[in-house]
């Protein structure tokens, strides 16, 4: 009976070896040490199989994040594809907070005239503008995030600004304020209330003419005065 035990032991043994390429360590010559460095711990040293173990810092980064992009009639869901922020020209986001009704903006307004001069540059060399940050050879300064998603850039700061470029216009938003400004490039600057109780704001910064925004009907789009930038 102990024989048979003892072959069973070396078959097992013999099996493991064929099978998976193990190469005994000099001077261990032990069956059961064998055994154990397949399943276990020997004298404390813990045997890592190569094969089954992940280093944390291997793991590659997330590269894309699952963007709403909602209207009246319908939620769509775009993946974003994260960006490397390139750029030889640095644009610096500094908040204000002065007290004035335009606070929110006044540290994105430099940024604004920027890209503009930057997006007519483009397009006489191109005959169209881009919603590229880094074709106009701009970056931002302090970047959280930014990705692509569709033909629309979004840049966020990690000050609580971001910022959204297309091939019509860039906007600028600041986290949890319901209303944005667009600015085209073509001239035309938009202030878009979310809700009934920020048309004054953009009322206050020289709004007029209000109706539906586009997108969203619920909405309010004003136009505000070129002097405004």
């Amino acid at each position: 009976m102990q024989k048979i035990f003892l072959f069973s032991i070396l078959a097992m043994f013999c099996f493991f070896t064929a099978c998976n390429g193990y190469e005994e360590p000099e001077n261990k010559e032990s069956i059961l040490y064998a055994l154990k460095s397949r399943f276990g711990k020997i004298n404390n040293n813990t045997v890592i199989n190569e094969k089954n173990s992940t280093k944390i810092n291997e793991r590659k980064p997330d590269t894309q994040a699952l963007f709403v992009n909602q209207t009246d009639n319908q939620k769509s869901y775009d993946y974003g594809r994260r960006l490397q922020n390139t750029g030889e020209i640095q644009l610096i986001h500094i908040p204000t907070r002065n007290g004035g009704i335009t606070e929110i903006y006044d540290g994105a307004l430099t940024n604004i005239r920027m890209i503009k001069e930057a997006q007519r540059i483009y397009l006489l060399e191109h005959g169209s503008y881009t919603y590229d940050l880094s074709a106009l050879n701009l970056a931002f300064e302090d970047v959280s995030q930014q990705y692509l998603v569709g033909n629309t850039q979004r840049i966020y700061l990690n000050n609580g600004y971001y910022y959204v470029l297309t091939d019509k216009l860039v906007a600028v938003y600041e986290n949890n304020t319901m209303y944005h400004l667009d600015f085209y490039y073509d001239g035309q600057i938009k202030c878009i209330s979310k809700m009934r109780s920020m048309d004054n704001i953009c009322e206050e910064l020289g709004g007029i003419n209000p109706e539906p925004n586009k997108r969203i009907s619920s909405w309010i789009s004003y136009s505000l005065p070129e002097s405004f930038l």
